[in-house]
């Protein structure tokens, strides 16, 4: 049996972040390996805990598949309105997100509230508003 906790901490940064990249092929192999899990009868939460994603993650993947099959795993542009970060905050947004990789877009948005006064809010953490 192999146990538990063999990886020291920057060893599992660094495979986490493997998981988090990757060519398009890749991308799409982990998006159907969410739609064929939750297709086993895995619940969300268990598929993106095993995958390491944000359960919103599988669950709009499982929308994409249902509106669109296979095509919809298979882009990756989803539009969305333009950024209310600067260049410089955007920048800033990314080191943050590379030196701690965030689980969830909770998380990041929590960030930029804090950070820069931008509040994000939503089941996804994604619909902006500023706040008033």
């Amino acid at each position: 049996m192999i146990r538990p906790g063999f990886l020291n901490a920057a060893e599992r940064k660094d495979l986490v972040s493997l998981t988090r990249d990757g060519l398009a092929e890749h991308r799409i192999a982990r998006r159907a390996n969410a739609i064929l899990l939750l297709d086993d009868g895995w619940s969300c939460e268990r598929v993106a805990q095993a995958l390491y994603l944000d359960d919103d993650t599988v669950r709009s993947w499982r929308k994409l598949h249902e509106e669109r099959g296979i095509a919809g795993l298979e882009q990756f542009e989803a539009g969305g309105s333009s950024s209310r970060l600067s260049a410089e905050q955007e920048t800033e947004l990314k080191e943050y997100v590379a030196q701690t990789l965030p689980r969830n877009t909770r998380e990041i948005g929590a960030f930029i509230e804090r950070k820069f006064g931008i509040v994000y809010e939503g089941r996804s953490g994604w619909l902006c508003s500023n706040p008033a």
